[in-house]
């Protein structure tokens, strides 16, 4: 499955401020469905496939842009083993993958059961590695995509993968007016709402093809689900 980092990259670019939240729900049902607009119609075939077992799953709907949203109602729900998984603190002063990723632990098996320090980037890479393995179990796979689909969204969130010795914006006080005050982390993720067209914003971009965007907004992927 072509899941490309594409556009991914060109909603963040695009996404001028709106009504809607920032990364909240409606930012990873966005990304989602862009990502969706660019899979072949075998790859196409292949996640809905994959995503219509997730009978067990009462936090979210089953379609891709629902589904976009499980890990963090996963984690919330008592996971916080997953936590770590969502973010990479690369500081901007002194960026060290290795140290945002806890040192590159070696990989669980399966990659849902931990292990629990671990990065978004090593994350996605093992996830992505077992959705391309025949071998791997259909529930794994399944795991393997929900997470996939979320932790691309949250990887383009900028304080998700930077760290300006604030722990990703999470000491940075933001006020809303009068008494209420957030983070600047949460502020992103959905405690603020601001004015603007998240997804008419996406629509735009997504119409357009992967060659026309500019160069070192997209990564060529790794055929996931062929």
């Amino acid at each position: 499955m072509s899941i490309r980092w594409i556009g991914i990259a060109a909603v963040v670019a695009g996404l001028a401020p709106c009504s809607a939240y920032a990364w909240g729900h409606e930012g990873h049902e966005v990304i989602a469905e862009i990502a969706r607009t660019h899979l072949t119609l075998k790859a196409l075939a292949a996640t809905d496939a994959i995503l219509k077992t997730d009978v067990s799953n009462n936090l979210t709907a089953h379609d891709m842009a629902s589904e976009a949203t499980w890990a963090d109602a996963y984690r919330g729900a008592g996971h916080r083993e997953t936590a770590s998984w969502h973010f990479v603190d690369l500081e901007l002063d002194n960026p060290d993958l290795k140290a945002a990723c806890f040192g590159f632990p070696p990989a669980a098996v399966p990659a849902s059961s931990g292990p629990a320090q671990d990065c978004v980037v090593d994350k996605i890479n093992e996830f992505a590695g077992e959705l391309i393995n025949p071998n791997t179990p259909a529930d794994e796979k399944l795991l393997a995509l929900k997470f996939l689909i979320h932790f691309v969204g949250d990887i383009h969130q900028p304080l998700h993968a930077s760290d300006n010795h604030d722990r990703g914006g999470n000491c940075v006080q933001v006020s809303l007016g009068g008494v209420r005050t957030t983070n600047l982390h949460s502020y992103w993720d959905g405690d603020g709402s601001t004015p603007c067209e998240i997804r008419s914003s996406a629509a735009s971009q997504s119409s357009s093809t992967v060659a026309e965007w500019p160069p070192d907004t997209t990564r060529q992927p790794t055929p996931i689900l062929a």
